[in-house]
């Protein structure tokens, strides 16, 4: 938009009063322009940085999932393994209290000459290998209580602290699901494929668009506008002062 007024300073537009004879102008120009760069793989290159962007975040995402999945695995495998270590302990003690009962029964049985002396020995020698893999099954609870305060990022400053499982394997016995369906539903699932994916498919954005930038460039540019032009005010003037009329309409207008 755009105005142009002559005239002299303190005076009436009017020129016969000592305006310039020189309506004022308005002109008035409005265009659009539309520049689409053929050459180079139709805004490829330009589009290029944020598609990758947005696969980039993408693959962020699938990695974030699939971390936590494999953490929840992880804590759930070590919460599995610290109830079969507690399992195997109380198995264990209650074996190692049986062979006792039959280092008592075998002595017994010594004394009432049943059976000979060296039996002992043997009964004996079972009872040591049965407490020994007590001592071993309570090392390993040991290990399993650590290991899941480590896995789920407990602070533990003594033994009581460790957690324990609140609940032991079930008897029921269900039907096992189809082991190819579930090989198939894992892969489908799988995370970290997809995040592997997504990166791939933002670095294949990126080297589209540089190959995109080393083809010759051609532009289709379409231009339209319009454009208007109007002058005012019209020529006041005193019939008495003038004897011929201006010829000029009062108003003047283009388009």
């Amino acid at each position: 938009l755009k105005s142009q007024q002559d005239n002299f300073d303190d005076k009436p537009l009017d020129p016969t009063f000592g305006g310039l004879p020189i309506q004022n102008r308005f002109p008035n120009i409005v265009s659009l322009g539309l520049r689409l760069p053929l050459g180079k793989g139709r805004g490829e290159s330009s589009s290029a940085s944020e598609r990758a962007s947005q696969a980039g975040v993408e693959a962020r995402r699938d990695q974030l999932r699939h971390l936590i999945s494999a953490e929840v695995f992880r804590t759930t495998l070590s919460y599995l393994n610290l109830i079969a270590s507690l399992d195997a302990v109380l198995l264990l003690e209650e074996s190692a209290e049986r062979h006792r009962n039959l280092v008592e029964i075998t002595e017994g049985l010594i004394e009432a000459d049943e059976v000979p002396a060296s039996a002992i020995n043997r009964v004996q020698a079972q009872t040591a290998a049965v407490l020994e893999s007590v001592a071993s099954s309570r090392l390993a609870l040991l290990d399993g209580r650590f290991g899941l305060a480590d896995t789920i990022g407990l602070s533990v400053e003594k033994l009581a602290e460790a957690p324990l499982p609140s609940e032991g394997f079930t008897m029921a016995v269900s039907s096992e699901p189809n082991a190819d369906a579930l090989i198939d539903l894992a892969l489908e699932e799988r995370r970290d494929t997809r995040a592997l994916s997504q990166a791939r498919d933002a670095q294949q954005f990126l080297a589209n668009a540089a190959r995109a930038d080393l083809k010759r460039r051609i532009d289709f540019v379409a231009t339209g506008g319009l454009s208007t032009f109007y002058e005012s005010p019209f020529w006041r003037f005193l019939p008495d002062e003038v004897e011929d009329l201006p010829p000029d309409t009062p108003l003047r207008f283009y388009n």
